[in-house]
């Protein structure tokens, strides 16, 4: 089993997003490009995740089993955060979060492992690290909709950038006579956009979405998708309350005929927004 210190290790990079945040220091104004002129260049977002794992896990040199087969499906509450730096038309924004969990369950059905079999019925345990850091720049492009003193306003990002996955999966039977283990990092090129809309009384909504490949042993595919409600209760909008979706699926493979997790992690987050 695994110690708390371990443990400490997988929600490091949420932690990092608060460090960067307390020693970056931004000054000026923003230009007033979608009609609401807005005083603010950075932005911090502490968040947790509740995330439950779907998809399939192929084994090396082994058969492929869904996630639930192995009791891996149940939602965990992962550390999370965001911070974004704007100038101009331009936001750079670093995103990342990290899941760290581990149990025993009852196989729902026969597994070959690879160094091993597993027969439905069986008791099983497992151990993931599971973290991902994306690193963004985006354009926001003139306004569909202007804030003409409603408070409503409408216009797109355009973005690219790169995500990093990090996975470290181990696998074995539940009195620890056989097990497994498979660890990796890849990297994701990406591109993707964001509608953003301003509505009355400090409402704000935006839908996040991007793509890339995932480079790393194998080739695969990834995909981001982030929608996102905020509130701010007060008229200088420099704290807000957001809750949102996060969907994200990734292709992750060692190479042909090796491990390979195709699958997402998927659920509700919260967070507090902080602007200055």
């Amino acid at each position: 089993m695994r110690t708390s210190n371990d443990r400490l290790k997988a929600g490091c990079g949420a932690v990092v997003l608060a460090v960067c945040a307390c020693v970056v220091q931004a000054e000026g104004e923003v230009p007033d490009f979608h009609g609401t002129q807005r005083e603010w260049t950075s932005e911090i977002e502490p968040m947790v995740w509740f995330a439950a794992f779907r998809g399939d896990i192929t084994f090396r040199n082994g058969s492929t089993t869904q996630v639930e087969d192995i009791g891996m499906d149940e939602v965990h509450a992962a550390p999370a955060g965001r911070f974004s730096l704007r100038a101009d038309r331009w936001t750079f924004a670093f995103t990342g979060w990290a899941t760290s969990f581990d149990g025993t369950a009852t196989a729902d059905d026969s597994i070959d492992a690879g160094a091993f079999n597993v027969s439905r019925g069986d008791r099983v345990k497992y151990d993931l690290d599971y973290a991902s850091f994306k690193l963004t720049a985006g354009y926001a492009f003139d306004p569909l909709i202007r804030d003409d003193g409603n408070g409503t306003a409408l216009w797109f990002d355009l973005y690219g950038g790169a995500q990093v996955y990090y996975l470290d999966f181990k696998f074995g039977t539940a009195d620890g006579s056989d097990s497994v283990s498979e660890d990796g990092t890849w990297v994701a090129p990406l591109v993707g956009a964001k509608l953003n809309v301003d509505l009355p009384h400090g409402f704000e909504i935006a839908l996040g979405i991007d793509m890339g490949a995932t480079l790393g042993g194998g080739t695969g595919f990834a995909l981001d998708i982030v929608p996102t409600f905020r509130w701010f209760p007060m008229e200088h909008k420099a704290v807000a309350v957001e809750i949102g979706f996060r969907h994200n699926a990734a292709d992750l493979s060692t190479g042909d005929d090796d491990f390979e997790f195709d699958g997402f992690a998927a659920g509700l987050f919260a967070s507090v927004v902080i602007r200055f």
